[in-house]
């Protein structure tokens, strides 16, 4: 029997009591209790600023446009320490790491999307190339062009490939991301991640463990 798929993600420590409560949230499900906004954004700026937000994404024809906000974003592996620096937000924000159960999940959700993201690289050079450049870059690599190399890099994912990501050692994962010019400027940029939509925008606490 196939051992069951877990990932992984970092929250903040005051979030604790409320997930061991209510679960992981996304975005479009606290946005939709005033008591759970108010937990999750306590000052009234901030919380008018995260609805606005919410709510222009939620405006969005595309599901790969507003993901972001229908389900919490995971990782497929624990984090390789080496990029995590004190001037990562993980530690300059003191998240707390957990794990999820996916393979429960879905046997109780089965209708629940598991969305990946930049799940191919984006070369850094590729700030400093004009558009013609980047999309002659990606026909060498095979794609037809941006949308093409879109559909790739952003798309569903079966159970099977997230256990085919989680079987990767945590440096194969990271190894895209950029100290120098992602940290402080990128929670994860070019790692390999994944967006839990499941059809309540709710993950479950009894799916969540603290590690």
């Amino acid at each position: 029997m196939s051992k069951d798929v877990y990932v992984y993600s970092a929250v903040p420590p005051r979030s604790k009591t409320s997930i061991k409560k209510y679960g992981l949230l996304s975005g479009a499900r606290v946005i939709g209790s005033d008591s759970l906004l108010k937990k999750a954004r306590p000052k009234k700026e901030e919380r008018d600023k995260f609805v606005k937000m919410v709510k222009e994404k939620l405006s969005k024809r595309s599901l790969s446009d507003k993901v972001s906000v229908l389900g919490p974003s995971v990782f497929f592996t624990e984090l390789d320490e080496s990029k995590i620096t004190e001037d990562h937000f993980i530690k300059r924000w003191r998240l707390e790491k957990i794990r999820i159960n996916l393979t429960e999940l879905l046997r109780d959700e089965p209708e629940t999307i598991i969305y990946g993201a930049e799940l191919i690289p984006i070369p850094i050079e590729s700030d400093e190339m004009s558009e013609v450049e980047f999309g002659k870059y990606l026909e060498s690599k095979g794609f037809k062009g941006i949308k093409d190399f879109r559909a790739a890099r952003r798309r569903p994912l079966t159970l099977a490939e997230v256990r085919a990501y989680t079987k990767r050692s945590p440096r194969a994962m990271w190894r895209h991301y950029s100290v120098e010019h992602h940290t402080g400027r990128y929670y994860a940029a070019n790692v390999p991640h994944a967006f839990i939509i499941t059809p309540t925008g709710q993950i479950p606490a009894k799916y969540i463990d603290f590690v």
